[in-house]
């Protein structure tokens, strides 16, 4: 209530250069994002449910039995269909937001008023899963967690760790232990790039993993499993949007800023030049940012004047111009000239690998670039964006008031939640991070077959996290 009271304040005050209901919207929609992330309001542990599909060699699916193979049950290369991990459900944890990396997961959850426990699986060659609790205080066998490879691998900080994590286990966070259990630590926001993690919450934000080029925001070197509290440029509280590419971190604040850090070489970061930042530095955007994408080196920002702006890499022309990478933002013109003939106003964006995404305020899907794009097996390339029919998405004549309300980028392939809770992917399968329950690329949205009502999804490289309710 508090928040949202001072983003109308702040909205509506007579000064504010850019008075009108969309920026209204836009803020209030972003501080009832955050009380929900950190309320844990999104599910309820009961009624919730957790699903992970993709590569499961790594333990990124939080599933051990799918990567341990035993007598008469070999290794699984891939899942196919949405497999359910009940394991936090078990343990009396909802999860309320989740990010997945290169190979492994992070997942936000709560238990009572405990808001501040972090989980993690999957890869941990770079540390990016952080120092793990591997004794566990709910009966679960501690040996059953954890799978070594090679026993252990001992970071360049000296602190030994895990490689491979089989299933989720709970991360040391530097806080006391009695201000999580009282909830005065939340855990804010969180993300996770190629072998890098972040996490913000309100006593602090926080990075582990590889940081050879400086993506963990402090002066670049090896990797540590050490969790390393970093310097923000603004509160906490004011981080709105935390996201990672593949090499490389950015922030954005509440009054619209971006900071970036990490690997520079295609221009990713924005700052004018190729060069790497260990430290945030602020990014010229040209207008306050209302959203922002990156999953690998192209970056993508939604400014709260309605238009897009992009820098980073361009090779397939995603940025509308002919250079290979642009290392200042630009704004995408040739984005705008298609939504606006189409009387269309932006809602969201999303940036994978070589193909971009934007989400129209009506609900509507956008695509261009490279890649399976959603408008089937002949259009692998766009300069302009293209709208998806919404036919695609379940949307008929007895079903009109269908649209789309989240879309989400992997490496690959495209994530898009409906307002009925029903989810959709396409692009490229990579074992099965589809969820569609064959190992055919797909060249259009296709329903997932799930038992619930989805709220929320986690694509990563080669796998996906979903979230939903069970049906009433």
């Amino acid at each position: 209530g508090g928040a949202i009271a001072r983003c109308l304040r702040q909205a509506l005050a007579p000064n504010h250069p850019r008075r009108c209901k969309s920026i209204v919207r836009r803020r209030i929609e972003r501080a009832t994002t955050e009380f929900d992330l950190t309320a844990g309001r999104r599910s309820t542990s009961a009624r919730q449910r957790l699903y992970a599909c993709g590569w499961p060699v790594t333990g990124a699916l939080g599933i051990a039995r799918f990567a341990q193979p035993t007598p008469g049950r070999p290794l699984r290369e891939q899942v196919l269909a949405p497999a359910r991990l009940a394991e936090l459900s078990s343990r009396g944890l909802s999860v309320v937001d989740g990010a997945a990396g290169y190979g492994f997961t992070l997942l936000a959850c709560r238990r009572g008023a405990n808001r501040g426990i972090l989980m993690a699986c999957g890869a941990n060659n770079d540390g990016q899963l952080g120092p793990l609790q591997t004794r566990v205080s709910d009966g679960a066998d501690p040996a059953q967690d954890i799978l070594l490879s090679s026993s252990l691998n001992s970071s360049s900080s000296g602190v030994a760790r895990h490689r491979l994590v089989l299933r989720p286990t709970q991360v040391r966070l530097p806080v006391h232990p009695a201000e999580l259990a009282s909830g005065r630590c939340r855990l804010l926001r969180l993300s996770a790039g190629r072998a890098h993690s972040l996490l913000v919450t309100s006593h602090g934000a926080y990075a582990f993993g590889n940081n050879a080029f400086g993506q963990c925001g402090r002066p670049a070197g090896g990797e540590s499993a050490a969790v390393a509290r970093l310097a923000l440029p603004c509160p906490p509280e004011s981080v709105q949007r935390l996201v990672c590419g593949q090499d490389s971190t950015y922030l954005l604040t509440a009054d619209g800023r971006v900071y970036s850090c990490g690997l520079g070489a295609d221009g990713q970061l924005g700052l004018g030049g190729f060069d790497n930042s260990d430290r945030f530095q602020l990014v010229d955007v040209g207008a306050p940012v209302a959203d922002l994408a990156c999953r690998a080196d192209t970056v993508l920002a939604l400014g709260e004047d309605g238009c897009v702006y992009g820098w980073g890499n361009s090779e397939y022309g995603q940025l509308g111009t002919d250079a290979l990478q642009v290392d200042r933002p630009i704004r995408l013109d040739h984005v705008m000239h298609s939504i606006l003939s189409a009387n269309q106003q932006i809602d969201r964006v999303a940036a994978a690998g070589s193909m971009c995404a934007l989400l129209s305020r009506c609900g509507r899907v956008w695509v261009w670039g490279y890649g399976r794009l959603g408008l089937g097996p002949d259009v692998t390339q766009l300069a302009e964006p293209r709208p998806i029919p919404d036919g695609l998405f379940g949307r008929t004549q007895l079903a009109k008031d269908v649209r789309i309300v989240q879309l989400d980028a992997g490496m690959y392939h495209f994530a898009a939640v409906t307002n009925s809770g029903s989810l959709y992917t396409w692009g490229d399968q990579r074992s099965g991070s589809l969820g569609l329950g064959h190992d055919d690329n797909q060249c259009f949205p296709l329903q997932v077959s799930l038992a619930c009502r989805v709220q929320w999804t986690r694509c990563g490289v080669d796998h996906t996290i979903i979230c939903g309710t069970a049906f009433a």
